[in-house]
């Protein structure tokens, strides 16, 4: 990346953020007048991040998916936004109305070292955040979910221009209809930059997303501090910052936006009555929550229930058809268009109801074998506690992972019998629901057929959303709110212990200068944050700020760069290095793969290749592997590939390292020269269109019998 485009992206990114985060602020101000610090904030991230996924996905919608329109739409929506926002003065200002600041959340004082304590333990969380994020700058991001399919499902609708496709980046098709909202955003990333650059980064925005809620919920009762901890203690979780930081993965955004929509419905109960706008706002959160991944339907819909639930009796019928609206238009986008591809909008899941038939594509076999069982399927097992689940909550949770469990408990409880609200009983009630939905949830142990419910550990985040409802209700049960030390004590012990198992703490004396490099951003967040939850924070402040914050990140984005597009996929340990190289200096190639499904790095540093999944395409949103020669090479004619890469079934983590059998079906057409062989892993450049009707005749029978090869050894970690 040259100097101009960095310079270039920074601009389209600014064009495209600024307007609408200026124009949220304003409207924020219109609709919510007196509400300052964090539940301002709040609210005005979710109006903003709302907008720019509702203008995405109408752009894409109409196949204008670009640069050229994504940012002017964005401009011309945050002016918009700032003009009618701008017709009612803020109600801090000497002309605000006394009932508008009447109306505003309480913030009683909230102690200094209760919050000195509290922002210490999100330091600690931060450099963990940080500390991950490095890895991924200097070695690429490695997950194997963002590889799959986050990444390259934002790249081919950049591609593209259009979010409207089906994108089959591997032999089963169930995470292509998958609501993606996460990989839009990094997909807008991609517009401004042309390349991921940015993406690494876009969990940190998440994690500041809900910790500054984490604060907002325990503001009206003068506990943030205990509230901010307690979701820093699930932030900081290892499974969550070890799967979410510096990847592309969706559960950071889905804990965020929870977050959000419970900071902003207790803001909104704290008065009486309840501030509408704020209700409507927190239906936008949850709508965009049920946006972000199927794990996050049952949270959403829990929160949703909560809300109408908590709502005076006369507002009640109010409340939910408003939160119906923001589900459709936070979340709705990707369920409509399962519907208008597949006739299902939820096309895992096959519906005979009288005279009411949905279909459901055919998924995998080895997707129905290994991926769909689920924890309740394995309670009454002997065995499965000791030797599965414990260890599982351990590595997730930390070494105290019972007291995060107890504490969550214990506050969804407490909520439950004796919150001081309507509201805080209700949210009781939601967390407890969404921890069931967790324990029913397919594919949450998974299954070998030999009964090993090997997808527990991976699994494991499905339980955060209960757990982070949990923990930031514990310390706002009346009985705990007079006693605000105990649960921030209880929380700040298992913070410790948490991260001196995740090995922050040796980070310091393991790799001193590294450690110093993230303590500094990590020290300058904890100011910045002292600083905004406890005052108002005038414009000049807030500008001078933006300006020295927005001068460093340019300073560091440069360099970082640099080392993500020298160093990122060199790593000779892995298993596709030699096709990872390869295709580096590979610009605008049709790129076929069968047998692995870790493709992001094939797109190349300016994501200009076309990499596509080979198989059979039904039209539908049936998918599946060829089953012979004929159709290998009919399938590769058609989609017009220019090289193509074959591997093992399930590679790397299938027991098979045979020479795959679609390697030899391509080497043995004339079109076909193989350029590269590492390992059962080939790669071959096409000069023209394989011809299917020559199989035979090279010794390779045109059937081949059933499905691909079928790997009997660890499955792959599922999202």
């Amino acid at each position: 990346m040259t100097t101009g485009d960095y310079l270039l992206g920074l601009v389209l990114l600014a064009l495209t953020v600024a307007p609408l985060a200026a124009g949220a602020a304003r409207v924020r101000a219109r609709l919510l007048p007196g509400w300052h610090g964090a539940p301002a904030r709040v609210a005005e991230a979710v109006m903003a991040i709302g907008a720019l996924v509702v203008i995405a996905e109408l752009l894409g919608t109409a196949g204008l998916f670009r640069a050229w329109a994504v940012v002017p739409a964005c401009v011309a929506a945050g002016a918009g936004a700032w003009i009618w926002g701008a017709r009612l003065p803020e109600a801090g200002g000497a002309r605000a109305r006394p009932a508008a600041r009447a109306a505003a959340p309480p913030a009683p004082p909230q102690g200094r070292l209760a919050t000195a304590i509290a922002l210490a333990g999100c330091a600690l969380v931060v450099v963990a955040w940080l500390d991950r994020t490095y890895f991924s700058v200097n070695s690429g991001m490695t997950d194997p979910d963002t590889l799959w399919f986050h990444i390259p499902y934002a790249a081919r609708w950049v591609q593209d221009g259009s979010l409207t496709g089906l994108h089959f980046t591997s032999y089963e098709p169930l995470t292509t209809f998958y609501p993606s909202t996460p990989s839009l955003i990094h997909a807008i990333g991609m517009l401004a930059f042309g390349t991921e650059v940015l993406s690494p980064y876009v969990n940190l925005g998440w994690l500041a997303l809900a910790l500054t809620a984490g604060w907002a919920i325990g503001r009206p009762y003068g506990v943030a501090p205990a509230t901010l901890l307690g979701s820093a203690l699930v932030m900081g979780a290892p499974i969550i910052v070890g799967m979410q930081a510096g990847s592309a993965k969706d559960d950071a955004p889905g804990l965020a936006l929870l977050l959000a929509a419970l900071a902003l419905l207790v803001n909104a109960w704290s008065v009486a009555p309840p501030r509408r706008s704020a209700v409507v706002i927190a239906g936008l959160a949850a709508g965009l929550l049920l946006g972000v991944k199927l794990s996050m339907v049952a949270p959403a819909l829990a929160i949703g229930a909560a809300a109408i639930a908590a709502a005076p009796r006369a507002r009640r019928l109010s409340t939910a058809g408003a939160w119906a609206a923001m589900f459709v238009l936070g979340g709705g986008f990707w369920y409509l268009r399962d519907l208008a591809r597949t006739g299902n909008p939820a096309p895992w899941f096959e519906v005979n109801l009288g005279p009411v038939h949905l279909p459901s594509p055919q998924l995998a076999p080895y997707t129905e074998r290994y991926v769909t069982g689920a924890l309740s399927d394995y309670l009454t097992r002997a065995g499965f506690y000791g030797d599965h689940l414990f260890p599982s909550l351990h590595g997730a949770f930390g070494p105290v992972w019972w007291a995060v469990l107890a504490l969550a408990l214990g506050g969804l409880i407490g909520a439950l019998v004796a919150g001081g609200t309507r509201l805080q009983r209700a949210l009781g009630a939601a967390g407890l629901a969404m921890g069931i939905a967790y324990v029913l949830t397919p594919g949450g142990a998974g299954g070998t057929p030999e009964g090993v419910p090997h997808l527990v550990f991976w699994s494991m985040r499905y339980l955060s959303p209960a757990l982070a409802v949990g923990l930031v209700c514990l310390p706002l049960v009346p009985a705990l709110r007079r006693r605000p030390a105990w649960p921030l004590a209880a929380f700040a012990i298992a913070l410790l212990a948490t991260q001196f198992a995740q090995g922050v703490f040796g980070l310091w004396s393991d790799r001193p200068a590294t450690a110093a490099l993230l303590a500094l951003p990590a020290a300058a967040a904890v100011l910045i944050g002292l600083r905004l939850l406890h005052r108002r924070v005038g414009r000049a402040g807030l500008a001078a700020g933006a300006l020295a914050a927005m001068l460093v990140l340019v300073a560091l984005g440069w360099k970082a760069q640099d080392i993500y597009f020298r160093e990122r996929y060199t790593d000779p340990a892995s298993p596709l290095a030699g096709a990872y190289r390869w295709a580096r200096p590979v610009r605008d190639a049709r790129i076929g793969i069968v047998g692995f499904y870790l493709q992001s790095p094939l797109l190349g540093e300016d994501l200009s290749n076309h990499v596509q999944y080979v198989g059979h395409d039904g039209g539908d949103g049936n998918f599946r592997s060829v089953v012979s020669c004929s159709e290998w090479r009919t399938e590769l004619a058609r989609g017009r590939y220019d090289y193509v890469i074959a591997a093992p079934f399930n590679y790397p983590w299938g027991a098979s390292d045979r020479y795959p059998r679609e390697a030899r079906w391509t080497e043995t057409d004339p079109s076909a020269r193989r350029i590269q062989a590492n390992g059962p892993v080939a790669i071959f450049k096409l000069s023209g269109a394989p011809n299917p009707t020559t199989c035979t005749k090279d010794g390779f029978p045109a059937n081949s019998g059933g499905q691909p090869e079928q790997s009997t050894g660890p499955a792959r970690p599922s999202s």
